[in-house]
C-alpha cells in the first residue's frame, strides 16, 4: 500500500509558508504617545510575491522569541538601526548611530530559536549583521572611518542600483541570480568585520566589504543591500527572496513525511 498523506499534512501543503519579519521600534512624537512597531511594506510584498505569508513581530522581551518562532516556517531579519557594540566586546566608535537594546536582544533570541528549530533565515542590511553577531562575529562600526572604503550610504532613497557586488561562483546566491556580478543598492555605514562561526562570505564589493553570507547548512542567507526596495523595478532582485523561500519549502517538505501513515 502506498503511503497516504495525513489530513494535517495536506492542510500544511495548502497553506502558504508563514514568515516572521522583524520590525523597528519608534516612539511617537505627536498624536497618541506610544511606541510603534514599524515594518516596511515592501518586505511583506516581496515575501508575498514568492508565495509566503508575512507576519510582523514587535520587539517584545527575548523570552517571547521561542513562542513566535514556534508558529512560523521562516524568519526574515529586516533593516534598522545600529547594533550595540557591547555585543561583540567593543567600545562605541564616534561614528556609531542609534542603537536599540530591546530589538538587539529580541532579534538575537529569534535567531537562536530559529536555528534550534531548523527553519531558514534571511537577513537584510541590519539583518546580515544580526546573523553575524549571533554567530559570534563582529562589525565595522563606521565604514567612512576607513580611507580604503568606498561610499556605501547612497543618497538617493528610491532603491536604485548603486554599486557592483561580486558573488562567489559556487554560492547558492550566485545560482539564484544566474551570474557572479550584480548591481545593488547600498544603505549602510556598518558592515561585517570578523566573520561569525558557520558562515561563509559569498559576496564582496571592490573595497573588500562583505555583502552576503551563507551558512554551511544552506538555511541562513544574509545580504547587506535592500532587495525589497528594488525587486519591482529590477526583477532580478527577487532572487534572495526566492532562494530563501526554496529553503523554507525544503524545510516544510522534510517535515511532512513525519505526518504520513500507511
Amino acid at each position: 500500500m502506498h503511503p497516504k498523506i495525513s489530513l494535517l499534512a495536506k492542510l500544511m501543503l495548502m497553506q502558504p509558508a508563514r514568515i516572521l519579519i522583524s520590525t523597528s521600534s519608534s516612539t511617537r512624537s505627536s498624536s497618541l504617545k506610544r511606541m510603534d512597531a514599524i515594518g516596511g511594506m515592501n518586505y511583506a510584498e516581496a515575501i508575498n510575491q514568492v508565495g509566503g505569508l508575512p507576519f510582523f513581530a514587535p520587539n517584545l522581551s527575548a523570552e517571547k522569541a521561542a513562542a513566535y518562532i514556534a508558529q512560523v516556517d521562516g524568519l526574515l531579519l529586516s533593516g534598522g538601526v545600529d547594533f550595540d557594540p557591547v555585543l561583540f566586546n567593543e567600545a562605541p566608535h564616534p561614528g556609531l548611530g542609534m542603537v536599540d537594546e530591546a530589538r538587539d536582544n529580541f532579534e538575537l533570541a529569534c535567531y537562536h530559536a530559529a536555528r534550534k528549530k531548523g527553519i531558514p533565515i534571511l537577513g537584510i542590511c541590519r539583518g546580515i549583521q544580526a546573523i553575524n553577531v549571533a554567530e559570534g562575529g563582529s562589525l565595522i562600526q563606521h565604514l567612512p572611518a576607513f580611507e580604503d572604503k568606498h561610499q556605501h550610504a547612497q543618497q538617493n532613497n528610491d532603491g536604485s542600483l548603486f554599486h557592483t557586488v561580486v558573488l562567489e561562483p559556487d554560492s547558492k546566491l550566485a545560482g539564484a541570480f544566474g551570474k557572479t556580478s550584480i548591481r545593488t543598492n547600498s544603505y549602510h555605514h556598518q558592515a561585517i568585520d570578523r566573520l561569525g562561526s558557520n558562515l561563509k562570505s559569498v559576496a564582496k564589493t571592490a573595497d573588500n566589504t562583505i555583502e552576503a553570507v551563507e551558512s554551511s547548512d544552506g538555511k541562513v542567507l544574509g545580504v547587506q543591500w535592500h532587495p525589497e526596495m528594488s525587486f519591482e523595478r529590477y526583477p532580478e532582485q527577487i532572487a534572495p527572496f526566492r532562494l530563501f523561500m526554496e529553503a523554507v519549502q525544503q524545510y516544510l517538505n522534510e517535515r511532512i513525511p513525519g505526518q504520513v501513515y500507511a
